[in-house]
């Protein structure tokens, strides 16, 4: 498995990258994943909201890429 943040070698058992820091996140098989915009920690692509900063995020469906809402919720 690689880090998504650096592409470095990790353990299955690894929690963060030993070389960036990277929180790593275990992903089922078939999903697909994005960093959010706003913290880098990965999400499906199916998700409105964050589920670590609650950031709202949408999916731009011709290249599968996050982009920015143009709403901001305070909290």
């Amino acid at each position: 498995m690689k880090c998504i943040g650096c592409t470095f070698d990790l353990a299955p058992t690894d929690r963060f990258c030993g070389n960036c820091s990277f929180k790593v996140e275990i992903a089922h098989h078939g999903d697909h994943l994005k960093k959010c915009p706003s913290c880098e920690s990965l999400q499906k692509l199916s998700q409105k909201y964050c589920s670590s900063c609650q950031y709202e995020i949408s999916v731009d469906t011709k290249n599968g890429d996050f982009v920015e809402s143009s709403i901001v919720i305070d909290h």
